[in-house]
């Protein structure tokens, strides 16, 4: 799979949980795998408000 170089600013003390939290796998590892969660949850995000509307909960933006 192709890579590009980026650049990204995060606050110091989350870089420092991240860190923390992931040696072993590393930071560019990290930072590919969050990007790719978060639209598979947002994918998975429009069908379930859709069931949870029809079942007549609120479903806030």
């Amino acid at each position: 799979m192709a890579t590009k170089k980026v650049t990204v600013t995060i606050p110091e003390d989350l870089l420092e949980e991240i860190r923390s939290e992931v040696t072993e796998r590393g930071l560019s590892a990290y930072f590919s795998e969050a990007p790719r969660l978060e639209r598979e949850r947002d994918r998975l995000r429009e069908p379930v408000d859709e069931v949870l509307t029809r079942a007549g909960v609120s479903v806030s933006p």
